[in-house]
């Protein structure tokens, strides 16, 4: 009879295990969903010459009857969110109409019962959009062959649940699953309903995507990677991008002694077009993802500039999970906090793809003086965080700014940690700073902010350290680079060089539409750009293994137009960079 019992008992384990490994969600927590999750969002494809994305969502209403559903007022770069979304309606459980009106240009307002559960639906259909001037295009994309969406600009969410409270949280994608398409999320492989608890930011910060592309699976430990892929226009097999990806991310979870995430997703789709001699790539991170958006013309080739460029926003895109994500930066306005969260994330990025062996020193070396080449050139150099704040969307050299000078301040504190603490030395760095931060956030639930990420780097320095780190942060002081790294050995030394320029200033051009501060010795006065000139159109691309190059249409006093390409660097000048050490033998 005990024999019979501990049967029966291990097969209940071994049941209960299954149905736990089945439902624990993407956030690794269990969920047990009651009779009606807070929120439930139903996403389906509509095929038309116009075609569309339903959305549908449903949630309880607030007490005084009167409730606010929102998309953000702006979000990564894109403003007008809601500008694509038509035909939104609202109805009871019983199906029985809804008073709803627009209350703004991002929100509606809903008149109900109290309390009452509501259900809204409405459609998103892009037409004929302005291209976008800020980077990566993130609007909401549906077309013949893949609709692809970030949850932030595609799923209005109610704003009285705008808490940081996990809620149940329920997404159905059944409605995307068309004949010869992939579907894939944040939250899985395929377009089964799922439940998941987490805040409502954390659930919003997410992408979509259904279309005739391929997904591949690798498995890195009992953790599940999807990589998907649109478009069979790339230069490069599919086999190719996924193993890449799988490498960088197993050597940034190892480098974290993080394997705790079951799902992650990696998605490549074209954007923006081909050049002969050039070629573009962006991307952001994302909760349980990251979306890249490339020009189809990009290669893997090994040795090339190509290969490099991808390597590193690959590594920068996943070492977001940590910074950034797993270590949040609490600072407002959000853009004081990307000295951080976007800076460290790069030097972390870099550290990874050396520390890994994808990156030699000499590979290590060229990242890391392209980047002190970007800051030293900035025009915006010393502008303080409350300029950042002001100005990183609409300024590019702004906008540049934190992620240079962040990369610095982390380059500056870790040889500070290797080197100037004798007890310590060789078990300190910046690797062992971002992994600390982990542990507090992880175990204890703490939330950074700049004054505690500086007050944490002087309790492992002194405060005179500090306080440098915190002139560079707050006020735009000189960042204390070193003039020899320890790993990899590098030395700071001053060479001639042309670096990357448009030889005029493009923020003021683009304001006046007229050219200004036309540079002495650079590409574009060498090739007849000069002061006064109408600018009608401006691009400016990098080459692999060569010099970025620029198109300018301009027209001159006469109203003639002119299309002037050229190398976009600048005159010859002295610029710091970094070197490998050759070492004496012994």
């Amino acid at each position: 009879m005990a024999a019979i019992l501990e049967i029966i008992r291990v097969l209940f384990i071994a049941i209960v295990g299954a149905i736990v490994q089945a439902t624990a969600g993407s956030d690794g927590v269990i969920h047990t969903p009651g009779d009606l999750p807070d929120l439930s969002y139903t996403l389906a494809y509509e095929q038309g010459e116009l075609p569309a994305l339903a959305v549908g969502l449903s949630f309880k209403g607030e007490d005084d009857g009167s409730s606010t559903i929102s998309l953000p007022e702006e979000w990564g770069g894109t403003s007008e969110p809601a500008a694509d979304i038509l035909t939104i309606s609202s109805t009871t459980d019983d199906g029985d109409p809804v008073e709803i009106t627009r209350s703004g240009p991002r929100t509606w307002t809903i008149t109900h019962a109290p309390g009452e559960r509501i259900n809204c639906e409405y459609r998103i259909a892009p037409g004929v959009r302005e291209p976008t001037t800020r980077g990566n295009d993130y609007r909401t994309a549906v077309a013949p062959d893949m609709v692809h969406a970030i949850g932030h600009l595609a799923l209005a969410y109610p704003d009285h649940m705008r808490t940081p409270e996990p809620r149940e949280i329920a997404i159905d994608l059944e409605g995307l699953a068309q004949p010869g398409w992939s579907v894939v999320s944040s939250y899985g492989p395929g377009p089964n309903k799922r439940v998941v608890r987490m805040p409502g930011e954390k659930f919003l910060h997410s992408v979509i995507i259904a279309g005739n592309g391929r997904l591949l699976e690798r498995q890195i430990g009992s953790n599940r990677l999807g990589v998907y892929i649109q478009s069979d226009k790339w230069e490069f097999d599919d086999s190719e991008f996924a193993e890449l990806s799988e490498r960088i991310v197993h050597a940034e979870r190892d480098f974290f002694a993080d394997h705790t995430d079951p799902w992650f997703l990696v998605s490549i789709v074209p954007q923006g077009e081909s050049r002969p001699g050039g070629y573009s790539l962006g991307g952001t991170g994302l909760n349980n993802a990251f979306a890249l958006f490339c020009a189809p013309n990009i290669s893997l080739e090994p040795g090339s500039e190509q290969l490099r460029r991808v390597e590193r926003l690959l590594a920068h895109e996943y070492m977001h999970t940590w910074i950034g994500g797993k270590i949040n930066i609490n600072d407002k306005p959000e853009p004081c906090g990307y000295w951080f969260s976007e800076g460290f994330t790069d030097f972390l990025a870099r550290r990874v793809l050396h520390a890994s062996g994808l990156w030699g020193d000499a590979e290590y070396a060229a990242d890391l003086s392209e980047a002190l080449s970007r800051y030293d050139s900035n025009p915006e150099r010393d502008a303080d965080n409350a300029a950042i704040a002001q100005g990183f969307w609409s300024n590019r050299n702004i906008g540049d700014l934190p992620y240079r000078r962040g990369d610095l301040i982390a380059l500056a504190i870790d040889e500070r940690l290797r080197t100037s603490t004798p007890e310590h030395i060789g078990d300190r760095s910046v690797d062992t700073l971002a992994r600390d931060m982990l542990t507090r956030a992880v175990e204890n639930g703490v939330e950074f902010t700049t004054e505690s990420v500086l007050a944490l780097v002087e309790s492992y320095t002194d405060a005179e350290f500090a306080d440098r780190i915190r002139a560079c942060v707050e006020h735009g002081g000189e960042v204390p680079i070193p003039d020899r790294t320890t790993a990899p050995a590098l030395e700071l030394t001053s060479r001639s060089m042309r670096v990357s320029d448009p030889g005029f200033d493009f923020e003021a051009a683009r304001t006046n539409k007229a050219i200004r501060g036309v540079r002495p010795g650079s590409g574009a006065e060498l090739a007849g750009i000069r002061d006064g000139m109408t600018l009608v159109s401006f691009s400016m691309d990098g080459v692999p293994n060569g010099p970025p190059k620029a198109v300018a249409v301009v027209k001159n006093e006469s109203g003639e137009s002119r299309t002037i390409e050229y190398e976009a660097v600048s005159a010859p000048k002295p610029v710091r960079a970094y070197m490998p050490l050759t070492r004496s033998p012994g």
